[in-house]
């Protein structure tokens, strides 16, 4: 089941026959066509390759007729370019040659000196024949005598044959050129053959994939109009197919589909009918906790439930009893969920109903007890703290059956614990709780707290399986319960989320109930906390320095060890707010800091390394009409450990060496003898704020006073 209350929305969708459905494109056209291109791209695939191939195979066999012409060149060019003629002899061959060689491009035969000795063109004998420098070397598959070269370009092939001496001397060299032309003449020639072919096979793939997708696709149709009807709603019509492909076990899954959503609709209709009844519930239960915060005398009441599910079973109240007296209750039934909260409901009108009947809370509680025994079952039972607030003493009278611990934070900052002695409701039967209750008085002075909790608190796990236990209560009272019982309350709230992660739901239902007795409020002009809350004035001031921190200060964040603090004096070295600031005055703020943040460490977090304070430096403030070229320097301390007083706090003097050789006790003074003015804001929504202001002109004075 999954926690947390979801809404539940309703989204109109129109009717299956309604929709408008763009132009339709048949699956056997698009298969057909997929196939015949397939067909297309493997036929001229295996062409193309057919064509390289015999591309290679012609141009090998080009080259090697070329090769032998030339041999046969020199060959014959061998007797002539030893007479004293030998044009006589070579013009007549090399005509003949290019008359029988159509294909032929040149024949020319040079002497030693690379004259032309022989060519078409009697009137070129004599002269100088410069091979083209564009002709790059050609690699050949066949075989190639000593002296022979194989060019070539884009446009022609050339063989260069030397022509040998009967001795083996060259003296002359052949050259025979082809046109590339010819080459690619032959191979279109092999295309136009065998475009007819191509485009038979191409034709004959068409109507055969036609054919198969028509066949094979067939059903489709019979497909789509079984699932237009079940789109329409129609769910009891059967899609009659019978076809032994994957098209029939497609039809038997949607006759399936079509059974399930029968029996899915009829659990969606129980669905939404046990939704909406726990929606009444909830409803009902939110009515039955308190519908605001109670203000009587000095003290002030609030309290607030988180539940594990759409409906909890936990429950708090508080009421005016007749005698003027306030009623306080907190109660766990085990299990959660509808049953919890029914009995939770009826805990609710017992209480209320015999509440104003009862000036004993342990007698109360065995009256609750009598008159729903017979409605709890085995197993079931209700843990419960019930007290009577009297706001003329501040004395509470309670009794707890086997509730969580409570919870007093003393305005001196004293944390207490007062233990249950009881049993649960309905854990024995035969009345043997009334023999383990007891009526307990405990007093709350101006600036107490009382907090009462259910186990979803104390008991919520991390992600490291690790409890939030007493002691981040303990943490999270300390650090807000100067600023009154809401502040506790929403303090207490946000670290229990923040301990289970903020996405995550409660495992068990939160419950809390705190009890504030006011103090003497706090000072206009510094904002410290003689005890109670700060007041609004100085709680907006506080938001807005740690809102300007977070935007523009240069922030440190240090664990509550003492060891770290050493990392201070780089941080201030490093800190742009203080950038030609003496070192005499930074070494001073370094000291200041230092006790600030050691008495936050040592009283606040009780050394727990595992905490951390974040400390500031703001943005500079205006320079002063005294002083224009000294602004101040401000820092900002945030902190979540306990509070403290500020009252009884004597002037330290330093010249007395009694003093100087306690070596505690000191820190606050240095920090008054340094900074020009401090305000404390404690119990804000994000923890303890501490201001430290510092303006330049005084250093001198104060250097002088420390140096003892």
């Amino acid at each position: 089941m999954t926690n947390g209350r979801s809404n539940r929305v309703k989204t109109e969708r129109p009717a299956a026959g309604n929709v408008k459905r763009g132009r339709i494109v048949s699956i056997r056209v698009i298969m057909a066509g997929v196939l015949a291109t397939m067909v297309l791209l493997s036929l001229v695939g295996v062409t193309l390759m057919a064509e390289r191939a015999t591309q290679r195979m012609l141009s090998g066999e080009v080259e090697t007729r070329l090769k032998l012409q030339a041999r046969n060149l020199a060959f014959l060019s061998s007797g002539a370019l030893l007479s004293d003629y030998p044009e006589l002899t070579l013009v007549p061959l090399i005509k003949e040659m290019e008359e029988r060689l159509s294909d032929q491009a040149f024949a020319i035969v040079l002497d030693h000196e690379n004259r032309i000795q022989g060519h078409p063109d009697a009137r070129s004998i004599g002269e100088v024949y410069e091979i083209n420098p564009g002709l790059d070397l050609l690699e050949t598959a066949g075989a190639i005598l000593p002296g022979e070269r194989m060019l070539g370009d884009d446009e022609m092939i050339v063989a260069l044959t030397p022509v040998l001496h009967p001795n083996g001397k060259k003296i002359g060299t052949a050259l025979v050129g082809l046109n590339r032309s010819y080459l690619e003449g032959m191979v279109w020639g092999m295309r136009k053959s065998q475009l007819p072919l191509i485009s038979i096979i191409l034709v004959a793939g068409l109507i055969t994939a036609l054919i198969v997708t028509s066949k094979l696709l067939r059903p489709i149709g019979i497909l789509r109009e079984g699932l237009e009807r079940i789109g329409r709603g129609d769910l009891e019509t059967p899609v009659l197919l019978r076809d032994r492909t994957e098209l029939g076990m497609l039809a038997e899954t949607v006759n399936d589909m079509a059974t399930q959503l029968l029996s899915a609709q009829a659990d969606l209709v129980e669905k939404e009918r046990l939704a909406h009844e726990l929606d009444l519930a909830n409803d009902i239960q939110r009515q039955l906790f308190p519908a605001e915060d109670l203000a009587v005398g000095e003290f002030r009441i609030t309290g607030a439930h988180r539940p594990a599910a759409e409906v909890g079973g936990d429950y708090y109240d508080f009421f005016t009893l007749p005698d003027g007296r306030t009623g306080i209750a907190i109660a766990d039934v085990s299990g959660k969920g509808l049953a919890g909260c029914l009995i939770m409901s009826m805990l609710s009108v017992l209480l209320r109903s015999l509440g104003p009947d009862f000036t004993s809370p342990s007698r109360l509680l065995v009256m609750l007890e009598e008159r729903m025994g017979s409605s709890l079952k085995s197993g079931q039972f209700i843990t419960m703290f019930y007290g009577i607030l009297d706001p003329e003493t501040g004395e509470i009278i309670y009794a707890s059956a086997a509730h969580s611990p409570v919870l007093i934070h003393r305005t001196s900052g004293a944390m207490e614990w007062e233990q249950s002695t009881g049993i649960p409701l309905g854990a024995v039967p035969g009345g043997a709780l009334a023999t383990t209750l007891e009526d307990k008085t405990l007093t709350l002075e101006p600036g107490d707290l009382l907090v009462q909790y259910t186990d979803g608190v104390n008991e919520a796990f991390n992600a490291a399986d690790e409890q939030f236990d007493f002691s981040g209560i303990e943490g999270a009272v300390g650090g807000s319960a100067a600023a009154g019982p809401h502040a506790v309350l929403q303090a207490l709230r946000d670290a229990v989320k923040a301990w289970i992660g903020s996405d995550a739901e409660p495992f068990d239902d939160e419950t809390l109930l705190v009890i504030g007795r006011q103090g003497a409020g706090a000072s206009a002009d510094t904002g410290q906390v003689i005890s109670g809350c700060v007041s609004p004035a100085a709680l907006a001031e506080a938001d807005g320095l740690l809102t300007a921190a977070r935007r523009e200060g240069y922030h440190l964040r240090l664990p509550a060890a003492t060891d770290v603090l050493a990392n201070l004096n780089g941080w201030l070295a490093e800190c742009p707010q203080l950038t030609g600031v003496a070192p005499d005055i930074v070494h001073l703020l370094e000291c200041a800091l230092y006790e600030a943040c050691a008495n936050i460490m040592e009283h606040g977090y009780d050394l727990d390394s595992v905490r951390n304070l974040d400390l500031w430096c703001l943005p500079l403030q205006a320079a002063t009409a005294q002083d224009e070229d000294l602004p101040t320097i401000r820092f900002l301390l945030r902190d979540r450990g306990r509070g403290y007083r500020s009252e009884g706090a004597e002037e330290v003097d330093f010249e007395d060496a009694a003093t100087r050789l306690k070596g505690r006790g000191l820190g606050r003074e240095i920090i008054r003898k340094v900074m020009h003015r401090s305000s404390y804001f404690p119990g804000t929504a994000e923890g303890n704020l501490t201001l430290l202001e510092f303006e330049s002109r005084e250093h001198t004075q104060n250097k002088e006073s420390l140096n003892v």
